[in-house]
C-alpha cells in the first residue's frame, strides 16, 4: 500500500466503527474515570458533543467537500453507488477530529472535551453508515427521508434550474441547491442551503420546521408524521428512489472493498490516540 492510498484510502464501514468506536470508549474513560464526571454528565456532554458534530459535518460537505476537495468528492458524485469510495478516509478525519479536540479542549476545557469527543465519534460512526445506506437497497423506513434528501443533494435541482434533473457531473454538482447536511437539516436552515423544492418540503410545508441538531432524529420524526398522516408523497427524483435492477447496484459485502486487518488496527489505534491529548 503505498503512503498516498494508506491516507486517502476510503475505509472498510468495519473500519470506521472499530475507529470511532475506541475513540468513544477512550473519551468515555477520560471523562468517568480520569476526570472524576458522573455518567449522567458524560451523557450530557456526548449528547451536546452530536450537535458539535453535525455542525462540524455540514461544514465540512460543504466547504471542505466541495470546494477544498471539490475534485476528489466529484468521484462520489459521478458515481455514487459505488461504495467502495463512499466512507471519509479515517487518517484525515482523525486529523480534523484532533484539531476539533484541541479547540474544545481550549474553550470548555478538558472535562467537558473529553464527553464531547465521545458525542463526535458517536456521529461519525452514525453518519458514516447512514450516508453507505443512503447509497444502497438497504434503507429502513425510518430512514426514508434522511436518504431522500441526500438524494436531493445528488439528483435534485440546481438554483437556475425549473425542472428535476439529474446532476452529477464535474461542471454542475457545485450549483447544487442545498441539501448539505447528511443526519440533520438543521444546520441547512441555520445557513440557507435549505432545499425549497424539495417535495416533502413541497406537500408538508410545516416539516420545515422539524428542524434538531442531533444526527437523523429530525428526519426519524418527519417518517413518524407522514407515516401517521397516511398519505402519500412523491419521491425527490424517480430514477434514485425506486429500486433499479439489482445489476446495478453494488451493496454486497465485497462492494465495500476488502477489510484489511492492518489498516484496522491502525485506524483503532489513531481513534484513542485523539484522546489522549485530553488526559
Amino acid at each position: 500500500m503505498t503512503i498516498k492510498r494508506f491516507f486517502l484510502r476510503s475505509p472498510h464501514y468495519l473500519e470506521v466503527i472499530g475507529c470511532f468506536s475506541c475513540m468513544w470508549i477512550m473519551s468515555f474513560f477520560s471523562s468517568v474515570w480520569l476526570h472524576g464526571l458522573s455518567y449522567s454528565q458524560f451523557l450530557l456532554n456526548m449528547i451536546m458533543g452530536t450537535v458539535v458534530y453535525t455542525l462540524i459535518e455540514y461544514w465540512f460537505h460543504r466547504f471542505v467537500l466541495h470546494e477544498l476537495l471539490s475534485r476528489i468528492h466529484n468521484n462520489h458524485h459521478r458515481e455514487p453507488r459505488k461504495l467502495k469510495i463512499i466512507t471519509t478516509p479515517i487518517i484525515p478525519a482523525i486529523v480534523y477530529d484532533l484539531l476539533i479536540i484541541l479547540i474544545l479542549n481550549l474553550v470548555f476545557g478538558q472535562k467537558t472535551a473529553s464527553g464531547l469527543n465521545g458525542g463526535i465519534a458517536i456521529g461519525q460512526i452514525m453518519m458514516e453508515l447512514t450516508h453507505v445506506l443512503h447509497h444502497s437497497r438497504n434503507t429502513h423506513w425510518l430512514l426514508r427521508y434522511a436518504r431522500s434528501y441526500h438524494l436531493w443533494h445528488h439528483f435534485g435541482v440546481t438554483k437556475d434550474c425549473e425542472t428535476s434533473k439529474l446532476m452529477s457531473s464535474v461542471d454542475t454538482h457545485k450549483k447544487l441547491e442545498s441539501s448539505h447536511g447528511l443526519t440533520t437539516p438543521f444546520w441547512d436552515f441555520v445557513f440557507r442551503t435549505q432545499p425549497t423544492s424539495w417535495p416533502v418540503y413541497r406537500r408538508y410545508p410545516f416539516l420545515r420546521f422539524v428542524l434538531l441538531p442531533f444526527p437523523l432524529v429530525s428526519f426519524v420524526l418527519m417518517a413518524i408524521v407522514i407515516r401517521a398522516l397516511t398519505l402519500p408523497i412523491s419521491s425527490p427524483a424517480k430514477e434514485e428512489t425506486s429500486s433499479p435492477p439489482k445489476s446495478e447496484w453494488q451493496d454486497s459485502l465485497s462492494a465495500f472493498g476488502k477489510l484489511e486487518f492492518g489498516y484496522f488496527l491502525s485506524s483503532c489505534v489513531g481513534g484513542m490516540s485523539t484522546v489522549f491529548f485530553l488526559w
